[in-house]
């Protein structure tokens, strides 16, 4: 075979030697390295690569490419056994199922164990390098993060990240990620969660289903626009000194909070944003801080907004003209993971910059959000009701071993003061009975109790809203969700 024939699209032979660099980061090359791998029809034994003789597994193919740029063609099907996870994707190697579908058949179901700087013990689908592409694929790790991206700077585009048990998409340290026209659906904390110095794109994506739609942490500058974030508990969550930039996204039919803004945290909605933030169940846009949030420009439900907010060109207290809610229908709910959409055209993507910068030492601060989602429905559901169920007496003081007195970034009362005036108190429960041992191992007093007619498990009760949140730091930091109610 000649080197021209093996540079064909169709007709690549593994064997042959290929050393040409990939064209501008997230345009598909026209005559890259193929590698065709069918979890069905093929064999990591019998099979070398080719249309006619696919591979099994992804992680075969990526051995085959020894670390050089190319493309794995995905036939539809589940990848999962025979896989080692985490599936770490080299530089300038694209992955790619079916952008059509936006990989609605072509899943990779799965996770392992990875360890970081940020933090020690991780369960994680897929690790993407600098100018890796994830195309086309639907990515579910039931047990922990879908995509993690510390430091590195990859695209995923026309694909879902659905029902991962952690977060769908994590990017931090110095990554500069593209995150574009995808489905983040389902995922338990956290859609997409952006921490460190890094400073990712965000366009065109939908996001719904997540207890947070999109967490920004530490120093974090993303760049969000053209995305729905819908029916998560709260839209976008910005804390501690980071500084999202927003523009022309619709936030809507979340349960809390459409914004919610902490600690030194400040948006930038643009003099002409042209964000939608109506319809929100909770809030439209509630800031906690000190600081002065710029609205002009950008339409939101009037009743349903707090803190520090300019609604003028002036800093007065006339608001300019904004549209009434009703007059903006909300978009359609997706319901997934069978999802037929034609894939939208993307803009030309820009190389994001690549600094080989020391990663940030801190910590992931994870965000205490008070409530965990259930699968949402097709309509937002009404706010859950009163516990039926008594407690065990409320503890004064914190339990043997707490951390009391650290700083931590409190989320909102659920409730600050009840109808007959008496402050609340408050129990920290993680829902669903099943981690009561590895709970147990880290806070001893955790036992199996209910929330109206769902199993959870309680770690504690303290008439003290400050030790709940400690609790709820603690745990979330241990890897388990939880949330805090407040009972008579």
């Amino acid at each position: 075979m000649s080197y021209h024939q093996a540079l064909a699209f169709t007709t690549v032979a593994i064997a042959v030697s290929i050393t040409g660099v990939l064209p501008s980061f997230g345009q598909v090359p026209k005559n890259p390295v193929v590698i065709y791998v069918n979890p069905n029809g093929g064999s990591d034994l019998k099979g070398n690569g080719s249309i006619q003789a696919p591979l099994q597994t992804i992680t075969k193919a990526i051995a085959r490419l020894a670390n050089r740029p190319g493309m794995i063609q995905l036939t539809a099907g589940t990848y999962g056994n025979g896989e080692i996870f985490p599936l770490r994707l080299p530089q300038g190697v694209i992955l790619r199922g079916d952008e059509t579908s936006k990989g609605a058949a072509t899943i990779i179901q799965g996770g392992g164990n990875h360890s970081s700087e940020y933090l020690p013990k991780l369960h994680v689908a897929v690790l993407a390098s600098d100018r890796a592409e994830l195309r086309g694929v639907t990515i579910t790790n039931p047990e922990g993060y879908g995509i993690w991206a510390e430091n590195q700077s990859p695209l995923i585009i026309n694909s879902r990240l659905i029902n991962n048990g952690q977060e769908a998409i994590t990017i931090l340290g110095n990554s500069q990620a593209v995150v574009r026209t995808s489905y983040i659906l389902n995922n338990r904390h956290a859609g997409i969660a952006i921490a460190g110095n890094a400073q990712p794109t965000l366009e065109g994506n939908i996001i719904q289903g997540s207890n947070v739609g999109i967490d920004v942490r530490q120093r974090a500058k993303p760049k969000i626009q053209q995305n729905q974030i819908q029916q998560n508990q709260a839209g976008i969550f910005a804390q501690a000194s980071s500084r999202p930039w927003l523009r022309q996204n619709q936030i809507s039919q979340n349960r809390q909070q459409g914004l919610l803004v902490l600690g030194d945290a400040l948006p930038d909605l643009g003099v002409s944003g042209q964000n939608i933030l109506i319809n929100n169940l909770g809030i439209d846009i509630q800031v906690l801080g000190a600081q002065s949030l710029q609205l002009q420009g950008n339409q939101f439900g009037r009743a349903k907004v707090q803190g520090q907010l300019i609604t003028a060109a002036k800093n007065t207290q006339a608001p300019s003209p904004l549209p009434s809610e009703t007059e903006i229908p909300s978009p359609p709910t997706i319901s997934p993971p069978r999802l037929q959409a034609q894939a939208p055209s993307s803009p030309p993507a820009s190389s994001p910059r690549f600094q080989a910068q020391a990663p940030s030492p801190d910590p992931i601060p994870r965000s205490p959000l008070v409530r965990i989602a259930p699968e949402y429905p097709a309509q937002p559901p009404t706010p859950s009701a009163q516990i039926d169920y008594s407690l065990p007496p409320v503890a004064l003081t914190p339990p043997p071993g707490a951390m009391v007195n650290r700083p931590i970034v409190l989320a909102p009362p659920a409730r600050p003061i009840t109808a007959s005036g008496i402050p609340p108190r408050y129990r920290v429960v993680v829902p669903g009975e099943l981690q009561i041992e590895q709970i147990r191992q880290r806070f001893p007093q955790a036992f199996t109790s209910r929330h109206g007619n769902r199993v959870v498990i309680q770690v504690g009760a303290f008439g003290d809203r400050r030790l709940a949140n400690s609790l709820v730091q603690d745990l979330s930091q241990a890897g388990f969700s939880a949330l805090i109610e407040a009972v008579q």
